[in-house]
C-alpha cells in the first residue's frame, strides 16, 4: 500500500487514479483526526522523537487544511496562515525529503 500512498515519480509528484466516489469529505476529517490521535500518542509516550511528531503534526495539518479549511485562530490569525504558508513554501522547495 506504501507504494500507491509515497511519492509515485523521480520529482516526489503522487501519482493520481479514478476517483472512486467512496470516501467524503467527513470521512477524511474523521480519519485525519484518527491519525492525529495515534501521532499524538506517540508523541506523550516519546514513542517517537518530539520534532519528528511535530513535523508528523504539521503535515496533517496542511492536509486538515485542504480537506476543511481549518478555522482562522482568534487573534492569531497572521500567524496561523503565515505559518501554513511557510509550511507549503517548505514541502515545494524540499525534494523527496521525510523527517
Amino acid at each position: 500500500m506504501m507504494q500507491f500512498l509515497a511519492p509515485g515519480d523521480a520529482a516526489g509528484t503522487p501519482l493520481g487514479g479514478d476517483i472512486h466516489g467512496i470516501v467524503d469529505q467527513t470521512s477524511a476529517v474523521k480519519a485525519l483526526a484518527q491519525v492525529f490521535a495515534v501521532v499524538d500518542h506517540a508523541l506523550q509516550a516519546g514513542s517517537i522523537p518530539a520534532d519528528r511528531g511535530k513535523h508528523a503534526m504539521l503535515m496533517l495539518m496542511l492536509l486538515r487544511e485542504h480537506v476543511l479549511s481549518i478555522p482562522d485562530p482568534p487573534g492569531d490569525e497572521l500567524r496561523f496562515r503565515r505559518d501554513l504558508q511557510d509550511a507549503v513554501d517548505s514541502l515545494n522547495t524540499t525534494s523527496d525529503r521525510i523527517n
